[in-house]
């Protein structure tokens, strides 16, 4: 017996070894994973802010082991500024980027690949395919989005009834757009029939009469990979042509063809203006400068001569920094999964409604309606729903963004000159696009 206690005792000591280490390692797993984003502080008390702070705490009290440390992004443009702290090795753990950057960033190498971590998270099937679209690359995911917004036609039903149009009936292709313009034009009383924009973001709604007409921006040669701008052709110029005549031949939209987003919002509240390109971001403007629900529709856009109702969506995206850890790459997509989920979804429907805030969103979730979680007009709902299954993201080609800045020269060259070439201008800015941007790209992959 008395030769067993020592082994008894070097036995007992083992264990207490094994047991210690285990708490030790149990500890290390329970401590927390700090990551570092470019979300922004949250600063004040207005009502979209309570929204956003109450959803972040909330992470914040339901992932303990997660430590997230919100920065603002430095001062300076946003891509300049992105691109070098990413080059640098000074980025963001998580970046919330524009989605028509996302492929730029993926060439670049700043989007980690998170296709392991998207299919173990076994939900990408319930999400919309076309919203899903500008992270995926050769079938490989590079990020998720966090929010859409689709572009809408936006009527004023008084002004319809006023002038015995039916509200319940809104225009559905580019004569009826025409014909209800011209009824709701009426120089005498300062109003026209359809706010365009012609400032220098013009682009950004004139893409969607481009698809309306059947036509693209760019394809990419199969030989050399090299993009070639395809906006010149027939379908760009029709668009273009629709333009010209909105302005110079049927005289419905304003006599400041310049006009940026603000001003028309203000045309549309105070009544100048019956009808515009809307997205669900303005509603809150509207209905703060006073403009009451029931007095707004919403609809799909006109369908042009494809003879579908196209219309541009476009997200944010959540990335993650391919050169942090791969415990960091699992803590910031917890944080990404939660921001994006229906769950969260819904919360934030529930808390807009709670601080008075009505503005329509669109979810990447199918089948998830506003309209059943919250006080929210139905017609805007169908709208939405409607816009939705004709939508496409907007063009997330390489350098899209910079495309979109030589549009303007042909946007805003037919609506000051009325003898300006449609077709001649829409060519003139394809060679510079095609000099300047596609050819210094060189060749692409994954389009």
């Amino acid at each position: 017996m008395k030769r067993k206690i020592p082994v008894l005792l070097l036995v007992l000591a083992l264990c207490i070894v094994v047991i210690s280490g285990c708490k030790q390692k149990k500890a290390s797993t329970d401590e927390a994973v700090t990551i570092v984003t470019w979300e922004g502080e949250l600063i004040g008390d207005s009502p979209d802010i309570k929204v956003e702070r109450e959803i972040r705490e909330e992470f914040d009290r339901t992932h303990p082991n997660i430590n997230v440390i919100r920065r603002s992004a430095p001062s300076g443009e946003e891509r300049k500024i992105f691109a070098t702290a990413m080059a640098g090795g000074t980025g963001p753990d998580m970046a919330d980027i524009p989605g028509v950057d996302t492929r730029t960033y993926i060439e670049q190498g700043f989007a980690a690949d998170i296709t392991d971590l998207v299919k173990k998270w076994g939900q990408e099937d319930k999400i919309y395919t076309n919203m899903l679209e500008p992270v995926i690359k050769d079938g490989r995911y590079y990020g998720l989005p966090r929010e859409y917004y689709i572009m809408l036609l936006a009527y004023r039903t008084d002004v319809y009834q006023k002038v015995g149009l039916n509200p319940q009936t809104p225009p559905e292709n580019w004569d009826e757009l025409v014909e209800y313009a011209k009824r709701l034009t009426n120089k005498a009383e300062n109003r026209y029939g359809f706010g365009m924009l012609g400032m220098d973001f013009a682009a950004w709604h004139f893409m969607d009469y481009v698809w309306q007409a059947g036509g693209d921006f760019m394809k990419v040669d199969p030989k050399t990979k090299i993009m070639k701008a395809t906006f010149q052709e027939k379908p760009g110029i029709e668009a273009l042509q629709y333009y010209k005549d909105l302005r110079w031949k049927h005289d419905v939209i304003q006599n400041n063809v310049l006009q940026d987003i603000s001003e028309l919002i203000n045309d549309f509240v105070t009544g100048r203006s019956a009808m515009y390109k809307f997205y669900a971001q303005d509603m809150p403007k509207l209905l703060k400068l006073g403009l009451s629900s029931e007095h707004i529709g919403l609809a799909p856009l006109p369908a042009g001569p494809s003879g579908t109702s196209v219309s541009q969506m476009a997200p944010r995206v959540y990335i993650i920094n391919p050169t942090i850890s791969e415990e960091k790459q699992q803590a910031v997509f917890e944080y990404i999964k939660y921001n994006v989920s229906k769950e969260t979804m819904i919360k934030r429907w529930k808390l807009q409604e709670k601080y008075g805030i009505l503005a329509p969103a669109t979810p990447i979730w199918k089948g998830l309606l506003q309209s059943d979680y919250v006080d929210f007009p139905a017609q805007w709902s169908t709208a939405v729903e409607e816009q939705s299954k004709y939508s496409r993201p907007e063009p997330y080609f390489p350098y899209w963004d910079k495309v979109k800045q030589y549009l303007v020269q042909p946007i805003q060259a037919v609506l000051l000159n009325k003898n300006a070439d449609p077709a001649k201008e829409m060519k003139n800015c394809a060679d510079k696009v095609q000099k300047d941007i596609f050819d210094k790209a060189g060749p692409v992959e994954g389009f």
